[in-house]
C-alpha cells in the first residue's frame, strides 16, 4: 500500500518524527563510539506509533466545532509529561483567526491527561507533539492530523 507524501508527513509530524521547521541534520561524527545509535530502533518507533494512536484517539474524543463556525487550518505544538499532563500548548502556525487558534488549543488541553509517553521520547522532561488541525466551513467535525 502506498501512502501519499502529504499524509506521511502529517503522520510524521503528529508522531514528532518530523519537525515543521525541519533543519538539515549534521552528518554523524566519524569518531562515534562503536555500538552507539543515532536514531531510534524499529521497536522504539513502533512503541511511539502505538502511543501516538492513543493520543490521537483522545484528541478525536475531545474535538468539537468552534463556536463561531470559523474555518481554517493551524499547527499546534504541545508537551506531554511522563504522567500524561499536557502543558506548553503553542500555536506554531496560526489560522489567522485568534479565536479559532484558541479553540484548537482548548481542545488539546481538554483532551488530557494522555497515556504516558515512551521513556525514550522524553527530552527535557516532556514529549513534544506537533498537531495539524483543519476546521472546515461546514458543520463537520475538525480534522485532526490533517496535512497543512
Amino acid at each position: 500500500m502506498t501512502v501519499p507524501a502529504a499524509r506521511l508527513l502529517a503522520l510524521l509530524l503528529l508522531c514528532g518524527l518530523a519537525s515543521p521547521t525541519a533543519q538539515a541534520q549534521a552528518p554523524a561524527p566519524t569518531n562515534a563510539r562503536p555500538g552507539a545509535t543515532a536514531s531510534p530502533t524499529t521497536a522504539d518507533v513502533a512503541k511511539k506509533l502505538a502511543w501516538m494512536r492513543l493520543v490521537y484517539a483522545r484528541l478525536l474524543q475531545s474535538r468539537r466545532l468552534p463556536p463561531n463556525e470559523a474555518a481554517g487550518q493551524l499547527l499546534l505544538s504541545f508537551e506531554i509529561h511522563p504522567d500524561g499532563r499536557v502543558t506548553g500548548v503553542v500555536v506554531v502556525k496560526s489560522s489567522g483567526d485568534k479565536s479559532l487558534d484558541a479553540h484548537a488549543a482548548s481542545m488539546v488541553r481538554s483532551a488530557g491527561p494522555f497515556a504516558p509517553p515512551p521513556a525514550w521520547t522524553i527530552r527535557g522532561g516532556v514529549a513534544r507533539v506537533y498537531l495539524p488541525i483543519r476546521f472546515l466551513p461546514t458543520q463537520q467535525q475538525p480534522t485532526i492530523g490533517a496535512p497543512l
